[in-house]
Formats: structure tokens, sequence, C-alpha cells
């Protein structure tokens, strides 16, 4: 079935290391919709108010989802299609235990598109909040009054960590925990994810799963990677969203998601992008990291024994012990047919380090 919708994560997957939306990926989606008619979806963990940049540039008029699932709505009118807010009563609990454990712990929420402090401090900002200088600074009685999207703590990784233990100890189920960067902890309502705002998003728009693409490279992305009918793992995504993928494509810092889209939509039957695949690659011992094949018949003999033509792309992800004899895991091998090497990535290995 045709693929009507796409959806795709923003950092790490969209965007490249330098949080740019390349003039090369602009173009594909640009194409993709006005001349494949294929609606695009951007889904992030980020507010509205630091996502609309990356929306305008490439001139979406579909829902946005926000906050890894938590809200879904339309730019453009502002409808709320899905709000899945944390409750007031149990924000305000967290908040308290927080600065019950540690007086100097930040508090802050997200509220739709509003971001809400009762104290500033340079040292301790977010990422999001340094990107927009949009915020009400008041007490907390004035903002844990109402269903909080996202709530925050920032503080000293150790204080984070013990807060986090006693939140699932006092109210296990009650709320999802999720690290940001390494100083802040964004806790929100365990009902939302990015898996059930697509799939809202595509019940709005009268399709099914079959006919959706979902692009992510983090954990986070997992959900909707699984509900889409194809789901496409960046090339440097975590293990957690390679092991649920349809597809592998190439990393943010080489359009990955753009050629994901451009290889389904236009290349069809089934693009070069190859399914991760888990299995013991013992026998093609005779490469070495970083190095040129140099006996290519062994090699086209080697990759025969387990299915592999020569000249197909590779991408496998394996786990057991390498020909070395040191432990590994998650590896890729890449064949490259144009410089016929084989290359051999995120080696984990006592013996050759």
């Amino acid at each position: 079935m045709k693929i009507q919708l796409v959806a795709i994560d923003l950092d790490g997957t969209l965007l490249n290391s330098e949080k740019e939306i390349t003039e090369s990926t602009a173009t594909i989606i640009r194409a993709a919709r006005e001349v494949a008619h294929v609606r695009v979806v951007l889904a992030t963990a980020r507010p509205p108010r630091t996502v609309m940049p990356f929306y305008s540039l490439l001139g979406l008029d579909t829902p946005m989802i926000n906050y890894n699932g938590a809200l879904v709505h339309e730019p453009d009118s502002g409808r709320i299609i899905l709000h899945r807010p944390l409750e007031a009563k149990i924000a305000r609990e967290i908040a308290s235990l927080g600065r019950e454990m540690f007086p100097d712990i930040l508090v802050s929420a997200e509220v739709l598109d509003n971001w809400y402090t009762d104290r500033v401090e340079d040292g301790w900002r977010s990422e999001t909040s340094r990107l927009s200088n949009s915020y009400t600074v008041a007490p907390l009685s004035q903002w844990l009054n109402q269903p909080i999207t996202r709530l925050h703590l920032l503080g000293r990784r150790q204080w984070l960590d013990d807060i986090r233990a006693e939140i699932k100890v006092r109210m296990p189920r009650r709320a999802s925990i999720a690290w940001s960067e390494t100083s802040m902890l964004q806790i929100m309502t365990p009902t939302a994810g990015k898996r059930s705002a697509l799939r809202t998003v595509a019940a709005e728009m009268g399709l099914q799963a079959s006919e959706v693409m979902a692009i992510g490279d983090n954990a986070n992305d997992a959900g909707m990677l699984q509900w889409a009918g194809v789901g496409v793992a960046m090339a440097n995504a975590s293990p957690r969203a390679r092991s649920v993928a349809d597809y592998v494509t190439d990393a943010n810092d080489a359009d990955g998601a753009a050629n994901a889209i451009e290889l389904w939509e236009w290349q069809n039957p089934k693009p070069k992008m190859k399914p991760p695949e888990y299995r013991q690659f013992n026998s093609v011992g005779i490469i070495e990291v970083g190095l040129m094949v140099d006996d290519l018949d062994e090699v086209e003999k080697r990759l025969a024994e387990h299915g592999y033509g020569f000249r197909d792309p590779l991408w496998v992800f394996g786990k057991g012990k390498d020909w070395f004899g040191g432990a590994y895991t998650h590896i890729r091998y890449v064949l490259d047919p144009d410089s016929v090497q084989v290359e051999l990535t995120q080696m984990i290995s006592e013996e050759h380090s």
C-alpha cells in the first residue's frame, strides 16, 4: 500500500548535528509533499515554539506532535487534537517531593506552549529554555494549579537520581520519567506517547497504519516505529529504536530521513535500505577494522554462506563473539559495493579496543 503519511522525529533524525535541516533534505521533503502528495508530520519531544521554525521552513500544514505525544495540535488553527497532561495533584506532589529532598532543585513546567518556573538560574537552564526566552516566572502555587503537559526538575545528577528513585517508590505507574541531557528529569503522564499520538493523527486523516511511515532515532520513537506500517531507524539510532524498525537508513548527518522517503516513494520496489538483522556473523573474519578488503573472492564466498550477494548493500546488527574472541554488541557491517569495502563500526572488544 502506498505511504500517505510520514512522521519524522526532529533531533537526531531530521536535524543534523548542527540542529539544522539541510537544503537537500528540505528539497526532498517538499517534493514528497508536492509531487507524491505525502503528508509529513513532525513528532518530537520539543515544545511547539521551538519546532515552528522547522515547520515553517518545510511549508507544512499538518498537525504537530509535541512532548513525545502528550500534545497533538494544528499550528495554523490552534486546534488541540489530543492533550494528555499530568494531573495537577501529581505534579504538585512531585514538585513538593523534589524541594523537600533538595531545596535548591529547579522546578519548571510546560503547559501547552507556555513555560513556567519560579526561579531562573543560567547555570541550570535546559537546551529548550535556551532556544526560547518566552517564559513566566511566578510562585509554584500560581501555575501548578492546572494540568501540566510536562514537568521538569533540574539539578545535580545525584539529586535527580535520588528523586527519581523516590518517585517510583511513592507513586508507581502514576508518572513517566525520562532523562533529558544529564541534569533534567522530564515527567509526564504515563499514557502519553508517540505511538498513540501518531495513531490519533492517522485516524484524523482516515489512514491505516499500513499507509504510514515513521522515522526516528531514539527509544522514545520506538512506539511509533512499531505501530507504523514502515518503521525506519537512523544509522545513528539507539539499540532500542533499531530493534523495532523495519529498515535502517543513513545517519542524520547524511540526510538519512530524506533518503528513506526518497527511496521509498520513487524507487519502489523496496528501497536499498536493509532490514536490521540479528545474526552471528563470525565467519567474516578476514576483515580488519578500518582496512580495505584484500581477498574479494573470499569475502564473496563467506557472505554467500549467509545468504548475501557480494553486491548487496549489507546492514547487520550482531550479538555474540567476534573473530578475535572479544565480546561485541550492536556491531554494524556495511558492504559498500562502490568502494568494495567492509566497514566495522561501534566495536566493543576488550582485546581490540
